[in-house]
């Protein structure tokens, strides 16, 4: 098994999603989105003609939502999973934060009072920004500075109070999650799970479990015994011993090729705890930059990590520079100029050129 085209395949990178981002954000689950912009390009990219006006009406009415999944990040999700990712990861997401909570005196006492000052304001003054949630806050009395708004925010959408909403310039509004989301049925956290790796494998196999279990940030022991209740739906892949595959897909052949320009942060490269199928390890330190864990937005030839991009706006247009780690053939270029297009397209802007280690070509 060629492992980079299976999992180009499986996360829609060739056969885009005619159905458009709803559902690449269903088949993907959750979609890495500390970065918002980043975020739903990897919606975009993933789908046939959509725009990011398309992507955006999605949040406007609820269809998908941005609030914090697992591993204490905000990920973009469904309306109708964020209840299936929260019973699984929720409690696990409380307990990591409670010693920055504690330290920064952020008792029951303060979080029960962020919670009334949050619902009191969306109910008087409906959707929040940022700095309006902030101010609703601290009008309670309570002391915002220093990143301990953010955490009560947090906290309050791990608490199913909250959610990141309709889109707002370049950001979103906090609405209620009780009235924002659709009703599901209630389910036991080891069923949560088993339901989360099932779909976790039909979108991103092969993969292990090891990569699963940091994905969602459960232990491994968890993620065996989901593995066991998931039976005949989870399968061993070729891709070598301890690699998985969904029963549902195992047998979807793989791509002959796969191109794509990824945005920062991407699911193809942290969809993953062992990266290396895709990217060889001399070029993490350049996809990864420095310490502080920004990953870089990423050209894919082939299924394979081969560089990265950037896109330089201005009122004319874009212009899209590759940084690609080894020279690129003609046809190769042909093919990521393709998807330059496409990413202006959803932008909604003229594509002015694509650069490629200083040299220029006119779009």
């Amino acid at each position: 098994m060629n492992t980079p085209l299976a999992r180009a395949g499986a996360q829609l990178l060739v056969e885009r999603d005619a159905a458009g981002p709803e559902s690449v954000a269903r088949r993907l689950l959750a979609v890495q989105g500390q970065a918002f912009g980043p975020a739903r390009w990897s919606l975009g990219a993933r789908s046939i003609s959509t725009t990011l006006s398309d992507v955006d009406a999605l949040f406007d009415n609820g269809t998908l939502v941005r609030t914090w999944t697992m591993r204490g990040t905000l990920h973009i999700v469904s309306g109708d999973d964020v209840r299936l990712m929260l019973t699984a990861t929720a409690d696990k997401q409380r307990h990591l934060a409670q010693q920055v909570m504690r330290r920064d005196g952020m008792n029951a006492e303060v979080v029960s009072t962020a919670f009334r000052a949050l619902e009191t304001a969306m109910s008087q003054d409906g959707p929040l920004e940022r700095r309006q949630a902030m101010d609703a806050m601290s009008s309670a009395g309570l002391n915002t500075d220093g990143g301990r708004g953010y955490h009560l925010i947090r906290e309050a959408a791990l608490a199913g109070i909250v959610v990141w909403g309709p889109v707002r310039r370049t950001q979103q509004a906090l609405v209620p999650a009780g009235e924002w989301l659709p009703p599901a049925e209630p389910i036991d956290r080891d069923e949560a799970i088993t339901r989360i790796l099932v779909r976790y494998l039909q979108c991103r196999s092969p993969a292990t479990l090891r990569d699963f279990a940091w994905w969602l940030g459960i232990t491994l022991t968890e993620a065996r015994r989901a593995h066991a209740d998931a039976g005949d739906a989870v399968v061993q892949s070729d891709a070598g011993a301890e690699f998985l595959e969904s029963a549902a897909t195992v047998d979807a052949p793989t791509p002959p090729r796969a191109t794509a320009l990824l945005p920062a942060f991407d699911e193809y490269i942290l969809g993953y705890r062992d990266r290396s199928p895709v990217l060889e390890d001399r070029h993490m330190e350049v996809v990864q930059a420095g310490a502080n864990g920004i990953f870089q937005p990423v050209i894919v030839l082939d299924g394979r990590v081969a560089g990265i991009w950037r896109a330089d706006a201005s009122p004319a247009g874009i212009r899209v520079d590759l940084s690609p780690f080894a020279a690129l053939s003609p046809r190769a270029t042909s093919r990521i100029e393709r998807e330059a297009a496409r990413y202006a397209t959803y932008l909604g802007t003229p594509l002015l050129g694509v650069s490629t280690l200083g040299g220029s070509r006119p779009a």
